[in-house]
Parts: C-alpha cells; structure tokens; sequence
C-alpha cells in the first residue's frame, strides 16, 4: 500500500520556485510604488496651482505659490517679496510636499524658470512681478539611486494660468 503525500524534493522544488518568483515581483511592485509616490506628489503640486488659481479669480487679488523646505505654499503677498512670512501674510493653502515619508526622499520638486515662485494675478493669469506673462513648468523627479533611470512628471502652467500634468 502506497502512502499520498509530497516528498521533501518536490516540496524543496515548490518552495524555490515560489522564492524567484517573489523575487522577480517585489522589485517591480518596489518601482510601481515609487512612481505612484511620483505622481501623487505630482498631483498634490497641481491641486496647489489649482486652489492658489481659483482664489486669484474668486478674491480678485493676487496670490502667489512658492517652495520651501515644508512644500509649496499658496498666499496673498502682503510685503510683496514672493515668499511666504507667516506674521503678514495670508496662507490660502500649503501642499503637504515635503519629505513626511521617507519613501520621498530622493525626490524633488523644482520650478522653472527662476525665481522659483508662481503669481497668478485677479484674472487668474500666471505673470512676473511687472504683470509680464510668464509660462512655469513645474518638475517633480525622482532620483531614487536603486532605480534604473531618473523619472520625471511636470506641472505645465500656462500664461492665461492653464495648468497641464505631463511627463
């Protein structure tokens, strides 16, 4: 009479192949991770560009969006300096960018061209300090030293303050 059952082989066999397979997936789940990260920092960078935008036309006043070490910043430029001074100015909204988590931390956000500030006037249009139109390209990068390539999404905001999400 034969006994039913697996043999330590096929169970060693089974056990191996269910190892390179959790290896294969795990570095891929590790890259789709990041880049989800990527994006939602991307879409936090354009929901900032969106409110600052929307206040500009609502309150018929000028609001300005600028980074720091915290994330971005949307306020009413009291002083006029185009950086956020937390005793005069008026914070409309700050986007929670920075490094909270330690996944983010070898990613960065930038804004082209310098100075690294966005002013959308009443009319919700994107424009220098003199009322010039001036186009922004928002970037978010991910330079992740385990990743193969550095990825990049970007923020694109127009003159007449339309705002696109790119790669």
């Amino acid at each position: 009479r034969r006994e039913t059952g697996f043999t330590l082989l096929e169970l060693m066999i089974i056990i191996g192949i269910i190892g390179v397979l959790a290896s294969v997936t795990s570095s891929d789940f590790s890259t789709w991770r990041r880049y989800q990260e990527l994006k939602e920092l991307t879409r936090e960078a354009y929901h900032t560009m969106v409110v600052a935008r929307a206040e500009a036309v609502r309150g018929q006043q000028g609001v300005t969006v600028t980074l720091d070490s915290s994330g971005l910043w949307a306020f009413i430029d009291a002083n006029g300096n185009k950086s956020y001074d937390k005793g005069s100015d008026i914070e409309i909204y700050q986007g929670k960018l920075g490094n909270q988590a330690s996944f983010r931390q070898y990613m960065r956000l930038t804004i082209d061209p310098a100075p690294a500030w966005v002013h959308f006037d009443s009319k919700g249009y994107s424009v220098d300090e003199n009322g010039n139109p001036r186009p922004v390209l928002i970037t978010c990068t991910d330079e992740h030293p385990t990743m193969g390539a550095t990825r990049s999404l970007t923020v694109g905001v127009s003159y007449p303050g339309a705002l696109r999400i790119g790669e």
